[in-house]
């Protein structure tokens, strides 16, 4: 059984990276249907070469520097197979003879590096295999050496791979050569950060006693995947890595019951008669009874003579079952074609017409644009203008299913609160329905708050938290009055910011922002000056007691001439200037006026 399979080409940062695809069907190891990507920088890329098809000029320019490209798609018909034998090698640089060699290693994936190509060097290189809806990514990496992987080279690589990593969708697997012992790149923690497994061979890869060849797989491939290691190649120092991968048409197989069963024999050979059958400890003569036991003992017998009844289930490895993709036109709605069209326009990837075109209505104004957008050569002017356009037609689309969905849901519902699902409507609504004076049943609970004046706390509590062996951070517990009226009062103070916040972008200590988007929109500043190739300077001040710190004189007239709301001002300063008592071993000390500070804890002190 043939399928479509698409092959998804994603250039990260490229350069001495050679990826070919392709599948080995049963048959003579020359006849291994490859599609390599690039070969090698040749003057005359497009001429056909000995076991290879002819490749696209302009695919060997996307190499010429290391800036992100667009991805390319190649499609192709190939033979589902059990397994994926896929190599990886550090060829150094290619040459004529390695194109035999290669193909009698019938490979269905060959990840060759050459070490003489751009002139940077480092890299990786990604592609899509896609079968059935599901992705298998593919990520041949190149890494400087000598290095560490600390170096600016590298670490700029492997945040790319990192950011590409978390974006892909389905299984993948790096693979290549790290020029780094697996040992210090298990140390180095990208395991952890890829969220994968590192599997290698466990023997030296590149002569000497380093083993810096080996991949990086999918949690779900790290205990089916098996890494074997050759040196029978025409090229050294750095030996062949075969990664075997057991999937069928790019899934995992699993354990799986037998779908089909062998029939039960038509007759059986009677056997001695059965006197008493017994289940656990019931036991029984009834006629009907010793019938159906022992009719039951000669079908076992006849049916699992030699293992049994139900010791052993058979469960062969199988992939999931997956629906078969069929050949007629998309179907899905306005909105799916349209998320669909912006995906392509994103992507530059070109759909087919038959199903780009099946759900726009012919009357559409879009409809030749889109057309026009998909055979032109240069897409680049229509892209930017048919980009708005189709993002409008998206959230039209996506507004008016919305709206179908609503009033869909609204009639089902009208229709089952008369129905029969009335019963279950009133019992929900009459713990719903919103009283006028609530708890008007529990009159006595008010003589439980009056009971417990004597007992209420007119100071604050103070906890002093260890914050290292020479200093304790006091944090204030307010009393339960003081923050059920600040809560009551917090709609002044969230107009008060709503004002503040848009004159003053430089301020950080406003809700919802951490210390953690400070930290992160340095690292974006710091990054973007290392790319436009500026030097920058952080300065880091730590206040040291910054709320013991706070000049109340300076704190009020700061919050007057910014307009904070006066009597939540007020009494705030008149908490902090309470008296404060220390206790110890259930000994109070004298009164303590403080003369600056405000007290952690309260709720309006971070503001």
């Amino acid at each position: 059984m043939k399928d479509t399979h698409w092959v998804t080409l994603s250039l990260g940062m490229v350069s001495r990276l050679q990826f070919c695809v392709g599948c080995a069907e049963d048959g003579p190891p020359m006849n291994v249907p490859w599609y390599p990507v690039v070969l090698s920088q040749q003057k005359n890329p497009t001429t056909s070469q000995q076991g290879f098809p002819s490749v696209e000029s302009n695919m060997v320019g996307l190499f010429e520097d290391d800036e992100p490209t667009d991805p390319l798609t190649l499609e192709y018909l190939v033979v589902h197979k059990m397994n994926l034998k896929v190599c990886s090698a550090n060829v150094t640089r290619w040459r004529s003879s390695h194109r035999k060699w290669a193909h009698t290693l019938s490979p269905d994936i060959l990840m060759i590096i050459v070490t003489f190509h751009a002139s940077q060097g480092c890299g990786y290189v990604i592609v899509a295999l896609r079968s059935k809806g599901v992705d298998f990514n593919w990520i041949s990496l190149y890494l400087e050496s000598g290095t560490g992987l600390d170096s600016p080279v590298n670490d700029l690589i492997l945040s790319s791979l990192t950011q590409h990593l978390s974006l892909l969708q389905g299984m993948w697997v790096v693979g290549g050569d790290f020029n780094v012992l697996i040992q210090d790149f298990l140390n180095s923690r990208y395991e952890e950060r890829w969220q994968g497994r590192v599997v290698g061979s466990g023997s030296p890869t590149a002569g000497g006693d380093s083993e810096i060849d080996f991949f990086v797989v999918h949690p779900s491939l790290h205990s089916l995947s098996t890494v074997r290691l050759s040196f029978d190649t025409p090229f050294k120092p750095h030996g062949l890595l075969t990664l075997d991968v057991p999937v069928h048409s790019l899934q995992l197989r699993v354990p799986t019951i037998r779908s089909v069963v062998s029939p039960a024999p038509s007759s059986f050979h009677a056997s001695s008669p059965v006197q008493l059958v017994q289940i656990l400890d019931v036991a029984s003569q009834e006629e009907s009874s010793i019938a159906l036991g022992q009719w039951s003992r000669d079908l076992q017998s006849e049916a699992q003579a030699t293992t049994g009844k139900g010791w052993w289930v058979d469960l062969p490895r199988r992939p999931l079952a997956s629906h078969p993709v069929g050949g007629g036109a998309w179907t899905g709605g306005p909105m799916a074609i349209w998320d669909r069209w912006r995906t392509w326009l994103q992507t530059g990837m070109v759909p087919k017409s038959s199903e780009a075109f099946a759900s726009i209505p012919p009357d559409d104004p879009l409809l030749p644009v889109l057309k026009d957008w998909v055979h032109a050569d240069d897409r680049s002017s229509l892209t930017r203008e048919l980009v708005p356009q189709v993002e409008t037609k998206y959230k039209e689309a996506l507004a008016s299913q919305t709206s179908q969905n609503s009033e869909s849901y609204s009639k089902w519902l009208e229709e089952a609160q008369n129905d029969h699902l009335r019963p279950l409507y009133r019992s929900l609504r009459a713990d719903e329905q919103t009283l006028e004076r609530p708890y008007r049943e529990f009159t006595p609970l008010g003589e439980v708050w009056d009971a417990l004046c004597d007992l209420a706390r007119e100071q604050v509590q103070i906890v002093l938290l260890a914050k290292s062996a020479l200093k304790e951070r006091p944090i204030g517990l307010t009393s339960v009055l003081w923050r059920l009226w600040c809560k009551s009062r917090r709609f002044l103070v969230g107009q008060w910011l709503d004002s503040y916040i848009p004159d003053h972008p430089f301020d950080s200590a406003i809700p919802g922002r951490t210390s953690l988007d400070v930290a992160l929109a340095r690292q974006c500043s710091n990054e973007s000056a290392r790319v436009k190739g500026l030097h920058t300077v952080s300065l880091f001040v730590d206040i040291n007691g910054f709320y013991d710190s706070v000049s109340w004189r300076r704190l009020c007239e700061q919050g007057l001439r910014l307009s904070f709301p006066a009597l939540a001002l007020c009494l705030s300063l008149r908490l902090y200037q309470g008296g404060r008592t220390v206790v110890g071993e259930s000994q109070p000390s004298p009164t303590i006026f403080p003369g600056r500070g405000m007290i952690q804890g309260c709720p309006y002190a971070p503001t």
